[in-house]
Formats: structure tokens, sequence, C-alpha cells
């Protein structure tokens, strides 16, 4: 089993609807990628200067689905186009 964790902490002038957005096609990519055997992601709900604002935890069978997932179309597309210009900090480990 393949835990894959990210953190995330938003650019200043990020909406609250662009960030349900970012939430919703992210939780949709299961339905696509089927290598993916759990998913969530959420905005930070806790108190803290240093925490991140969002995370995505997923888990996969072998770190080959993890690839899959990590190099599938429709989450390259989450990315590019819904993310990446608002991410200020990015944190990312895979451990199994």
């Amino acid at each position: 089993m393949i835990t894959h964790t990210v953190l995330l902490t938003w650019k200043p002038g990020i909406s609250t609807e662009q960030i349900a957005a970012i939430q919703q096609n992210l939780l949709a990519l299961p339905a696509v990628i089927t290598e993916i055997e759990t998913y969530s992601c959420g905005s930070n709900v806790g108190p803290g200067e240093t925490n991140a604002d969002f995370a995505v935890v997923a888990t996969f069978a072998s770190l080959a689905d993890w690839r899959v997932y990590d190099t599938h179309p429709e989450h390259t597309r989450v990315k590019t186009e819904l993310m990446l210009s608002w991410i200020a900090t990015r944190s990312v480990i895979q451990f199994g």
C-alpha cells in the first residue's frame, strides 16, 4: 500500500469558489482513475499560522498504480488548469 500526501499553501487572492472547484475536480478523479484505492482532500480547518491551506491524501496498491495517477491526463488537467497558478508552496510524500 502506498499513501500519497500533498500539502498546499495557496497564493493570496484565490477565492473560496476556486478552492471549491479544485476540490470538486479532485474528488472526481477516483471515478476516472481506477488505480486510486482511497481519496480525500479538503481545506485546513485547524488554527495555526504555519499550517498548510489544503491537503490531498490518496492510497494506491502499488507505486506503479500511483505513477498511473500521477501521469494520468485528467489529473494533469486538474493540476495545470485549476491549481498550478494558485500554489504558493507544495510538499509531497509517498510512503508505504
